[in-house]
């Protein structure tokens, strides 16, 4: 069952196009280099874990916990099913003169072995519904984890500029060319993206611990992430009506309900049929409990449906978000390339174009971050709508 759920987890990353070409990241070379030659206390440090999207997400599902005893549950409630049928056959046929004995009789035929294979099937949902969560959050610390890498590679790059461009000017500031004004604003600069270099160790640090804990490492191992481009493509319903009906006659959330209304129905017309003497009491909480469980399944189909069609909407304003903050960055970087070049030709002050230069990592960051939530999302509304696409895929 495991394996077919790792199968699964890759299978589905892979029509979501979550990955490219995998290949070790840059930044972790020197990590994963041999370590002969840096000493002997080196050598004693623990070996870099090299992990892919698919790895990890196969490690996540085959180490939780949750899942385990979810398949521990499904082989056991099968177990128990044949064991039903077997009661089942044998009530088969068989009379009784008490009332009670003779419903309990129909009920091993008719009822229990549909309430086990209903059990069952509920816990298959959970398995999915489980192994979904895992991957989408596996795929979300695996994003935040390259992303604040990458912010802090560009701001540690831009603060190691600043520091030499500070040092610089304040050799010039002693030497009397130039003014304090000057240096005072290259040393706002370099605190704030020194801040800001920190503020991104400190959330690549935190989502790989978040990471170790999910995958079952130590929480001071260092995990050396494949790659993983953002793709750019996007989801189009054509004819959401369409997926809505689909979507309502397969999803496992409905048909536990309708397989609620069903049982309860079952288990009325059992006791209404072969109770023989005067109406028994139980009838009516049994009939009371078949109509709402009828009127839960009705709830659910609209829920299932109002939730289509708000995350489709939430994904297409996302993918909005996507491309405004696309068209900011792209501002923002001509504005960036325009205040260098006015500075430097002595047309407007340095301050002007460090702001620019903020203005442009800030904005390159709102961009990359939007990408990510269009993509965690896109990620779990192909989960939720899956059972409605599963034959056409």
């Amino acid at each position: 069952m495991t394996g077919r759920m790792m199968r699964r987890a890759a299978a589905m990353l892979a029509a979501l196009a979550l990955a490219a070409a995998i290949a070790p990241a840059a930044a972790f070379a020197d990590e994963a280099a041999p370590a002969a030659d840096k000493g002997p206390e080196k050598a004693v440090e623990k070996a870099v874990e090299e992990l892919n999207i698919y790895q990890a997400i196969q490690r996540a599902l085959a180490r939780d916990a949750g899942l385990k005893a979810i398949g521990t549950k499904i082989a056991l409630n099968e177990k128990r099913y044949e064991d039903e049928l077997k009661k089942a056959k044998a009530a088969k046929g068989r009379d009784a003169n008490v009332d009670s004995e003779r419903i309990e009789l129909r009920k091993q035929e008719l009822l229990y072995p549909e309430r086990r294979l209903a059990a069952i099937a509920e816990l298959k949902r959970q398995q999915r519904e489980t192994a979904n969560r895992i991957e989408a959050e596996v795929a979300e610390l695996y994003y935040r984890i390259q992303s604040a890498s990458r912010q802090a590679k560009a701001y540690g790059a831009e603060a190691r500029r600043l520091e030499g461009e500070a040092a610089r000017r304040e050799a010039q500031v002693k030497a009397g060319v130039t003014t304090p004004d000057q240096l005072y604003a290259l040393r706002n600069a370099l605190a704030d993206a020194q801040a800001a270099l920190q503020q991104w160790q400190r959330s690549e640090a935190s989502a790989r611990l978040s990471l170790n804990v999910k995958l079952g490492f130590e929480p001071e191992r260092r995990i050396a992430l494949g790659s993983l481009p953002l793709p750019e493509e996007t989801l189009r319903i054509d004819d959401i009506d369409a997926l809505a009906a689909k979507l309502l006659s397969a999803s496992p959330a409905v048909l536990k309900r309708d397989d609620d209304a069903r049982l309860a129905r079952l288990e009325a017309e059992i006791v209404d049929r072969h109770w023989k003497d005067k109406r028994p009491e139980a009838l009516d909480g049994l009939l009371d409990q078949a109509i709402e469980a009828e009127l839960r399944a009705e709830d659910e189909r609209w829920a299932v449906e109002l939730k289509l069609r708000t995350d489709y909407d939430r994904l297409l304003n996302l993918e909005d978000q996507v491309r405004i903050k696309r068209a900011a960055y792209e501002r923002a970087e001509l504005l960036a390339r325009a205040a260098e070049a006015r500075h430097k030709a002595g047309l407007d002050t340095e301050s002007k174009a460090l702001e620019a230069k903020s203005a442009l990592l800030q904005a390159e960051n709102a961009w990359e971050q939007a990408r990510i939530d269009y993509r965690l999302a896109l990620l779990r509304f192909n989960h939720f709508i899956a059972p409605a696409t599963a034959e056409s895929a």
